[in-house]
Parts: structure tokens; sequence; C-alpha cells
């Protein structure tokens, strides 16, 4: 291990696993903000290394989490202490047993287009400010994205304006989850909605450098909206627009990917003949499908060969029917 003079001990081993596990072409940002905030945790306790007391301190500062994400955590300790363990055998390991136990993953709140097309009304109406100058713009394209692109909060906010192609209306996301990229087409109406977002977001002042963010804030428009900026300003649109289920729960805002991949999603009606932009026309309203549980399906029934080939032409004929494909996780 590579000595760093004037840092304690839990500092060093930090950096030298994340060192180790960023040779393999690995980034490890994630990992390295709970650590980090792991180390602030135990010096800020006055403790010199990490023991069962302060893991158990640690543990109990973000139990109002859920659970897969304090499970996440736990486990991205104990990944960093095995490795530590190997050099110093006498370091502190958790023990996974007693880590937090998965529940069931919550049901998702299926948002109704009629839902929809409140929310891009009430999107319309906010109220731009000094350092959000594009706020009513950037709440409705972040809607429509979500909802019709099915995409991930976070890959929503890392796109930037090089990701987008507004002739060819596809969307390119970059390593995203399980450090996968894929490329996303957007129906016509989307495309359509995407170009009117772009022509204001590439008038002045705003800073038009392929680099930066495509949701921007700020003056200039040099800084994006962060995940949890994208969470708030979706929900309050869910408590401006009262959706909820039939059981009075509000959805999340990755419940809209949901509406995205595992049903069809219908051409929703005009709001006060506000346009909503769904697949547009009689047949492309209807036939928004998400690819993997029929695949599966398809595989089971006719075997994996003749199942995969029968479902890629089913894919195939689609496409060329309503000039729309879903993306796949």
């Amino acid at each position: 291990m590579t000595e760093e003079t004037g840092l304690p001990p839990l500092a060093r081993w930090i950096s030298t696993w994340l060192t180790h596990q960023r040779a393999l072409g690995r980034s490890y940002v994630e990992a390295e903000w709970i650590l980090r905030h792991l180390l602030r945790f135990i010096t800020g306790k006055g403790g010199a290394d990490l023991d069962q007391a302060g893991f158990n301190l640690w543990c109990d500062s973000f139990r109002h989490l859920m659970a897969t994400t304090r499970r996440g955590r736990q486990l991205a300790v104990h990944k960093f202490c095995r490795f530590r363990r190997r050099s110093d055998p006498d370091c502190f390991v958790p023990d996974p047993l007693y880590f937090v136990r998965l529940l069931p993953y919550r049901r998702p709140v299926i948002v109704m287009p009629e839902q929809v097309a409140q929310l891009l009304v009430i999107a319309d109406q906010l109220v731009p400010t000094t350092n959000s100058p594009l706020l009513p713009a950037v709440a409705r394209i972040a809607v429509i994205l979500l909802y019709t692109a099915g995409l991930r909060r976070g890959e929503l906010a890392r796109l930037t304006l090089a990701d987008v192609e507004a002739q060819t209306g596809l969307v390119r996301i970059n390593a995203s989850k399980f450090h996968k990229s894929r490329l996303v087409p957007l129906s016509p109406d989307g495309r359509d909605a995407l170009r009117s977002y772009l022509h204001q977001r590439l008038a002045a002042p705003f800073d038009t450098d392929p680099t930066t963010p495509l949701l921007c804030c700020g003056r200039h428009g040099r800084h994006g909206y962060s995940g949890g900026g994208l969470r708030d300003a979706i929900n309050r649109l869910f408590i401006a627009a009262d959706v909820k289920d039939c059981e009075g729960r509000r959805p999340r805002v990755h419940d809209l990917r949901h509406n995205s991949e595992s049903r069809i999603i219908p051409s929703a009606p005009a709001i006060d003949d506000d346009p909503v932009c769904f697949p547009s026309g009689r047949e492309a309203g209807r036939t928004r499908h998400y690819q993997r549980p029929f695949r599966k399906a398809m595989m089971r029934s006719l075997g994996r060969k003749r199942g995969s080939l029968m479902f890629l032409g089913v894919v195939a004929a689609r496409a060329r029917s309503f000039n729309c494909m879903s993306a796949c996780r």
C-alpha cells in the first residue's frame, strides 16, 4: 500500500482501494461517495479507525432510507473491508448476516394519460425564476422524456446537448446502469417537443457548448439539474396536479418509467386544447410495447432459438408499422 503521510489509516486504505478498483476501468463514483461519507462520520465521532461500534452508528444515521439503499451502502463497505483484510488481517469486517434485509419492491403507481396531460398543463404555468429562466420548458420536456422514452431520473439529469439529435429524434444514453449505453428513439411528437425545447435552450444568452447540460439552470445555462433537483421539481408537479392512484398513493419519478416500459401507452386527450406529446396516430397511440416479458414468454413456449427469431421478427414488424420502438433496459 502506498503510504500517504498525515492521513488516518481508514483514509489511506480508502484511497488505495479506489486506486485498485479504478485500475480495472470503472469510475466507482458511488462507492467513493459512500466511503467518504463513512470516513467523515467516523472522524466526526472522534474515531481513529472503523470498528463495530462506529459501523453500527453509521448505519443508524441513514435508517430513514429505503432498505435497498441501506443494504447497498453496507455491502459497499463490506467489499472494501474484505479488500483491506488481504493485507491487514486484524482489520474490522462487518458481518453481512446482520445487514438490512431486503423488502419487496414498492408497487409502482401507474400514471394515467389524462394525469400526464394535466402535468404538462401545470408545467407550462410555472413561473421562471432568476436561477431557472427555462423552468416551464425544462419541466415540460422532463415529463415528456420520462413518460414516453422511459429514461431514468439520473439519465435525464446527465444528458448533454451532444447526446440529443433533434433531426433524427435519437437520445444517446452513455454509461448508465450496469455501465451500459444505448440509443433511445423518440416518437414523432416527442421529436417535435425536443425541437421546441432546443429552440429555447439554444437561444441567447444560454451556453450552447455541446458538453453543457440539456436541462440547464442558471443565468447562462452552464449548470444542470441534479437528480434530486429533478425529483423535487417533478414531485411538486405531482402535488399540484393531485396525481394519485385509487389507493391514494402518489407516484415516484421512477414510476413514470413503468408507464413507458411495462404497458401500452395510449394517446391522451388534450386538456384545454393543449397538445400532449405521445405517439400519435390511430395505431401508434396504442402500440408502445415493453419487449422483455414478451421475449421471455416466446422463448419459453417456442424454445430459445425459435422464440428469439420469432421475437425479432415481431419487433421489426412493429418498428416498420408504428415507427417507434421502446428502449430495452
